[in-house]
């Protein structure tokens, strides 16, 4: 009966194996597995959840294909006295071409005013171009100010 279990989880992991490295199109081209990080200034907090408890500064996109799109919720609280003004900027693309096949973006205008004290829920979106091809894994920085 042990043996009978091993089997089946080794069988399973193998299946999962074989599904996360395989594209859509039957190809083994995997277009990569990210943690990029989150810098912001001091004037907000950055966290990815509701309640406002889990303070971030990574994201995991998780696999992406060709074709395919990722998103992240994340909720920015402004901590100061002042209005704020949110920007995103995104640097450090590794490998350095992969920012010509995946591409950020969020809900919102290019430049979002915070008010003191309040806090804004925004959807990260990172679409990965049809075209991709040579990127097995890639890395970037998300930048808020």
């Amino acid at each position: 009966m042990k043996t009978d279990s091993i089997v089946l989880t080794a069988f399973i992991l193998l299946l999962l194996i074989f599904v996360v490295s395989i594209s859509p199109s039957g190809n083994p081209q995997k277009s990569g597995i990210s943690n990029s990080g989150i810098a912001y200034s001091n004037s907000i907090i950055v966290f990815d959840n509701a309640a406002l408890t889990n303070v971030t500064n990574k994201i995991n996109w998780g696999t992406l294909y060709p074709g395919t799109t990722a998103f992240y919720d994340i909720w920015i609280k402004n901590v100061v006295q002042s209005d704020v003004i949110l920007q995103l900027k995104t640097a450090g693309w590794r490998p350095e071409n992969a920012s010509n096949y995946l591409f950020l973006t969020w809900n919102t205008t290019l430049q979002t005013k915070l008010a003191p004290g309040t806090v804004g829920h925004y959807q990260l979106r990172l679409d990965c171009s049809p075209s991709i091809r040579g990127i097995s894994g890639f890395s970037f920085n998300v930048t808020l100010t």
